[in-house]
């Protein structure tokens, strides 16, 4: 699993939006609109939407000045470069885990046998930063839910070197574009958007 990049920026003149793929925002976006119609609002070009997903990963008035100016001045063209820019957020903030080339979703309903509900999955990434990894709620907010998984991981690595626990080595894979179109798409129905 690769981590999430740190800031993803959208550019304009002399403004700069940075927008951080946070647990915070994963959560924001997903009990507000839910991963398939952000996905929708940003493909459609829906103006009001794409700033909502912006703030969520930003500073408010930076991420409405920003895409406003950018549409007043360059029209859809200019919502076309945010809207990769969103796209790339979207990524880097669901397309979590491809264990063994399955999605989260996947993994979580094998194991206890229950579908996959993303909102608690996210909310159970706050109580794995706070209560397994003891980060503050303002770092396990700020932080990716790649980079939480991944200190969940070394944690789990350290407690079984720890107490003499070995595995079985395994050779990484790589993830592929399909893997990761396929997660997307699995993304798509678990949130309900056609």
């Amino acid at each position: 699993m690769r981590l999430a990049s740190d800031i993803i920026v959208v550019r304009h003149g002399n403004v700069v939006l940075p927008l951080r793929p946070s647990l915070r925002a994963a959560l924001t976006i997903h009990r507000k609109y839910g991963v398939g119609k952000a996905v929708d609002a940003i493909s459609d070009g829906n103006l009001g939407i794409m700033i909502e997903i912006a703030v969520a990963a930003s500073d408010e008035q930076p991420a409405r000045q920003i895409i406003n100016s950018k549409f007043a001045s360059e029209g859809y063209d200019g919502l076309r470069d945010i809207g990769e820019a969103l796209a790339h957020l979207l990524r880097a903030l669901y397309v979590a885990d491809f264990e063994k080339n399955k999605h989260p979703a996947e993994v979580k309903a094998d194991t206890t046998g229950k579908p996959f509900d993303l909102g608690s999955f996210l909310e159970e990434l706050f109580e794995i930063g706070t209560g397994w990894l003891g980060w503050s709620a303002g770092d396990t907010w700020e932080a990716s839910p790649r980079e939480i998984l991944v200190a969940q991981r070394g944690l789990i690595a350290k407690l079984k070197a720890i107490n003499g626990v070995v595995d079985e080595p395994s050779d990484p894979e790589e993830v592929t574009p399909e893997q990761v179109k396929a997660g997307v798409a699995k993304l798509r129905e678990l949130s309900g958007a056609a």
